[in-house]
């Protein structure tokens, strides 16, 4: 947690944005209670540049109650690239109709699906 606070402070308006491909949290350590949501979410906006989340298994699907899990992670790391900090930022993304947790981004020539 300390490592990735002074990560996220230390970042640079350069890139386009920060991708975090799942397991923002452990569900055995933290059992996936509302807390670690909130922790994962208020360090992911430490970022100056938008942040694209998808889900890993230790997010929801292993936590004890995957369907409420599931509904803490997408209120609060769904979309985080639409927070209103980051205004002004253009990132070209396309999100999938069904799961929009999927994403894909095309820049500069390079394809990123996640």
């Amino acid at each position: 947690k300390n490592l990735t606070k002074s990560i996220m402070k230390d970042m640079t308006e350069d890139g386009i944005a920060l991708f975090h491909l799942g397991d923002a949290m452990h569900a055995q350590r933290t059992s996936c209670k509302i807390e670690a949501y909130n922790t994962a979410r208020d360090l992911f906006l430490l970022s100056p540049i938008p942040v694209f989340v998808t889900p890993g298994d230790n997010d929801w699907n292993d936590c004890p109650e995957p369907d409420v899990s599931w509904g803490r992670w997408s209120r609060n790391l769904m979309r985080l690239d639409e927070n209103i900090k980051y205004e002004g930022h253009n990132v070209p993304i396309q999100r999938q109709k069904r799961y929009e947790e999927n994403f894909e981004i095309l820049h500069n020539g390079i394809l990123i699906i996640c």
